[in-house]
C-alpha cells in the first residue's frame, strides 16, 4: 500500500484555468440548457395545442426514455471513435433535429421523434465527456 501523500485532488479552479478545459465545459453546460429548453419547449408546445396536462405530463416523462434506452445501448459508440469526432458529429446532429423541430408550421406528431433522437444522440457525446 502506497503511503505517497504528493497527489492531491484537483480543484475545480485549477481545471478551469486549463482554457482547452474551460471550451469543454462551456460548451458542455450550454449543450445541457439548450437540451433542458428543448424539453420544455416541447411540453409547451404539447400543452398549447392539446390543453391537456395528461399528455403535457406524459410528453415530459418520455424525454427522459432516451436516457434511460440509448445510454446502454449507444454509449459503447463512445469507445471506438476519437473523443473529439464523437462530440461534434453527435451535437451537429442534435442542432440538425432540434433546428427541424422549430420550423414554423411543423406537425407535433414529427417534433417528438426528432426530439426522442436528438436525445439519443446525447449519450455517446456524454459517454465521451466524462471517460
Amino acid at each position: 500500500m502506497s503511503t505517497d501523500t504528493s497527489e492531491r485532488p484537483v480543484k475545480f479552479a485549477e481545471l478551469l484555468r486549463i482554457s482547452e478545459y474551460r471550451a469543454v465545459y462551456a460548451s458542455m453546460v450550454l449543450s445541457e440548457i439548450g437540451d433542458q429548453l428543448a424539453r420544455v419547449a416541447l411540453t409547451l408546445l404539447v400543452f398549447e395545442r392539446t390543453r391537456s396536462a395528461g399528455l403535457t405530463a406524459l410528453t415530459y416523462a418520455l424525454t427522459l426514455l432516451p436516457d434511460l434506452v440509448s445510454g446502454p445501448l449507444l454509449s459503447g459508440l463512445a469507445d471506438r471513435f476519437p473523443r473529439r469526432a464523437v462530440m461534434i458529429v453527435t451535437d451537429l446532429v442534435r442542432a440538425g433535429l432540434v433546428t427541424m423541430m422549430v420550423v414554423p408550421g411543423m406537425p407535433s406528431g414529427c417534433c417528438a421523434p426528432w426530439s426522442y433522437w436528438s436525445r439519443c444522440c446525447r449519450r455517446p457525446s456524454r459517454a465521451r465527456e466524462w471517460g
